[in-house]
């Protein structure tokens, strides 16, 4: 069962983060299509090396003998099979979803507007001054 939670788990990652990429080149000002290819060029690098990384993690453990070895073999099959999925995903749905239904994003004139414009405002603050202690950290070694 734990298997199939990080099987799903593993393969929404890889759509996740090539849908946020696409969005972030849309904000850039590129049209829909453009973004897809912008980001894939980006993106399907790092998504093949996480699909090879973990596929030669898992797949040796199928191969443990015994009851335990079983037990593991279930795991490991559900989890490669996962990730190779995952990047098929990747690679080839994700960004041409992307690509045809998401365009860039409208002013809004609701009546939460404000409230959404105040609090994006101050998570933008938050994330600049998170990022800003955390370069500080980094920079004193601690």
């Amino acid at each position: 069962m734990f298997g199939l939670v990080l099987a799903i788990g593993l393969v929404v990652d890889d759509a996740i983060v090539v849908v946020e990429g696409v969005q972030r080149h849309i904000e850039e000002g590129l049209a829909p299509k453009d973004a897809a290819r912008r980001a894939m060029e980006e993106l399907s690098g790092p998504v093949i090396a996480i699909a090879l990384v973990l596929s030669s993690v898992f797949v040796p453990t199928a191969f443990i003998p015994g009851i335990t070895g079983r037990l593991y073999q279930q795991f490991a099959v559900t989890i490669a099979i996962s990730v190779v999925l995952s990047a098929f995903n990747a690679l080839t749905l994700s960004p041409a979803l992307a690509g045809l239904l998401l365009r860039p994003k409208e002013e809004s004139h609701g009546p939460l507007s404000k409230f959404f414009d105040r609090f994006n405002r101050m998570f933008e603050r938050g994330t600049e001054i998170y990022v800003q202690l955390c370069g500080g950290v980094i920079r004193r070694g601690c």
